[in-house]
C-alpha cells in the first residue's frame, strides 16, 4: 500500500502550488521516495528548481539544497530520503532570474515496520 501525502501551498507573486506524495517514484528496497508536483507558474516559458531542507522556514526565500534545476515539466522525484526523517521542499520558477520559492511543504518519511519476532513452529 502506498502512502500519499498531499499538500497544496500557494505563492501570491507567481502563483503555483506544491504537492509532495510518495507515489510513482523509484522506491528503494526498505525505503521511500518522494514525488513532488506543482501547478505551473503564471509566466510562460519557465523552468523550475527544487530545493530540499532539513529545517522549516516560514518565508518564500529559497532555502536548503537545490536538488534539481532546469525542470521543464511540473514534477520531480527525490529518491534520496532517510526513513524516519522530516524533509521540506520548495520550488522556484526561472526565466532569466529566479522567482521567490513556494512556501515549504513538509514530508515525514515513515519508518518501515520492523520484522516479526518470537517465531515458533510446532510439529504435529
Amino acid at each position: 500500500m502506498r502512502t500519499i501525502l498531499k499538500f497544496a501551498l500557494v505563492l501570491c507573486l507567481s502563483i503555483f502550488s506544491l504537492n509532495a506524495f510518495a507515489q510513482g517514484c523509484t522506491k528503494p528496497p526498505g525505503g521511500h521516495c518522494v514525488d513532488i508536483s506543482w501547478i505551473a507558474s503564471t509566466t510562460t516559458g519557465v523552468t523550475y528548481n527544487v530545493y530540499k531542507a532539513a529545517t522549516p522556514v516560514t518565508t518564500t526565500v529559497c532555502t536548503g539544497v537545490k536538488i534539481q534545476s532546469g525542470i521543464t515539466g511540473l514534477t520531480a522525484s527525490d529518491n534520496n530520503v532517510v526513513n524516519g526523517t522530516t524533509v521540506y521542499y520548495q520550488v522556484s520558477a526561472v526565466k532569466g532570474d529566479e522567482s521567490a520559492c513556494t512556501l515549504q511543504v513538509q514530508v515525514q518519511i515513515p519508518i518501515p515496520p520492523g520484522p516479526p519476532s518470537n517465531q515458533n513452529a510446532t510439529v504435529l
